[in-house]
């Protein structure tokens, strides 16, 4: 049995460390797991406050993460990259089980799969395929978010240019 970890940082992060574990369960089914830290993005300031709300902040977002990665949704999503696409996402979510891990900000996933190799490659295709959709839909947001701010400025810009003509 080896247990490892999987780490997101700063919200979208990225991969760090690595490994995962495995058991043995009955009836030739083996699982495997990981677990990742969910920080809350931003600067935490030297008083306690500040810290103990960081810590909050990755413990809710841990229990958001964990939701999200057992959704028939997310499933839906990445199904296609895990296991090459021959599980459906209803099989994934018969396999797969996630969890916050209480008072840490850790995320704890594991599937069940017929060898020990087979449920550690499914684990990492899952958190490797999470962390994706994190990554896309940060990217998504910050583009819509430059929009919004291109067509204020070009607003703003019109109005500067027709008071300078006044």
């Amino acid at each position: 049995v080896w247990w490892g970890w999987w780490c997101v940082w700063g919200g979208v992060g990225g991969w760090g460390g690595g490994g995962g574990g495995s058991r043995g369960l009955s009836g030739g089914v083996c699982q495997g797991a990981g677990l990742w830290r969910g920080n809350q993005s931003g600067q935490v300031g030297a008083n306690a406050s500040d810290i103990f709300n960081a810590q909050q902040a990755s413990q809710n977002l841990a229990v958001t993460y964990a939701t999200e990665i057992k959704s028939s949704s997310f499933l839906q999503r990445i199904h296609s990259q895990v296991g090459g696409g021959r599980v459906s996402a209803a099989g994934l979510g018969s396999v797969l089980s996630a969890s916050d891990v209480m008072n840490t900000g850790l995320v704890s996933v594991s599937a069940e799969a017929g060898s020990p190799a087979k449920a550690q490659v499914l684990t990492r295709q899952v958190a490797q395929a999470f962390l994706n959709v994190l990554a896309q839909d940060g990217q998504a947001q910050a583009n819509a978010q430059q929009r919004v701010f291109q067509a204020r400025i070009a607003s703003l810009s019109a109005v500067i240019s027709t008071l300078s003509r006044s």
